[in-house]
């Protein structure tokens, strides 16, 4: 097999991350350049196509699996083909890393990646394994997502919940203040008539004693007259008296 350049056609343009670059560097000692495209390293061209004889890969099953990309950078999934650079290794590619996002619109895109190198023509028995093992990744992400959205509605559930109970409590406050101002007002209300009873009665208790004090008056005038009355009775039995000796005299 000869050291010639390889066409584009042939290597997908992948970027190479640090992960790529790490498992890479050694079947690539001094020329293998992270974060450059494999079809721009010319120098490696020749390696590429012997690992790639080696691992007995496709064309076919090459060029489905291109389209599904990993950043691994920033572990956000991308339509670049970032890591397409496992396709290269023994192993395979690991469908579990490239299906560990949580965005829905990513999972679909994934789901339908997967689905796309599951469906293909598998021209070699040592990739079964690889579309088994994807498969059973992505089953299992459909029940996680199951999981979650079942979690989803329960707390959206609750937050509906929770905004009545909020609202229930708004309303019983808002009638509470409006009863502390009915209280408010009546306690008011009560004050003044307090007020006007209290003075009510210190009216009263002047009155009392005005009472008393013209009773006093009344019984001294009593005792008075009395004594007028007793002395003009006196007066009338002696000028009585009098009258009786002065007709005595006269016979």
């Amino acid at each position: 097999m000869t050291l010639t350049r390889i066409s584009r056609n042939e290597i997908p343009d992948v970027r190479l991350s640090k992960i790529d670059y790490e498992r890479y560097k050694s079947k690539f000692p001094g020329s293998l350049k992270q974060g450059v495209t494999f079809s721009n390293q010319s120098k490696i061209h020749g390696q590429l196509r012997n690992i790639r004889g080696e691992n007995n890969f496709t064309n076919e099953i090459i060029d489905n699996i291109s389209e599904i990309t990993i950043d691994v950078d920033n572990d956000s999934l991308t339509d670049t083909s970032d890591s397409v650079s496992e396709t290269y290794t023994s192993d395979g590619l690991d469908c579990c890393e490239l299906i560990d996002c949580s965005s829905s619109d990513n999972e679909r895109l994934i789901t339908n990646k997967i689905a796309e190198v599951q469906t293909a023509p598998i021209n070699n028995s040592g990739l079964q394994p690889v579309a088994t093992k994807s498969k059973k990744c992505s089953n299992d992400r459909q029940i996680e997502n199951y999981a979650l959205k079942s979690e989803l509605s329960t707390l959206k559930t609750q937050y509906i919940d929770l905004e009545k109970e909020i609202t229930n409590l708004k309303e019983k406050n808002a009638a509470s203040n409006e009863r502390k101002t009915f209280l408010e007002l009546q306690g008011t209300e009560f004050k003044y008539t307090i007020k006007t009873l209290e003075d009510t009665i210190k009216g009263f208790e002047a009155t009392i004693k005005d009472l008393g004090n013209n009773e006093l008056n009344l019984k001294a005038q009593h005792k008075e007259l009395l004594k007028e009355l007793t002395l003009s009775r006196s007066v009338n039995k002696y000028n009585k008296r009098i009258t009786k000796k002065g007709k005595r005299i006269k016979k």
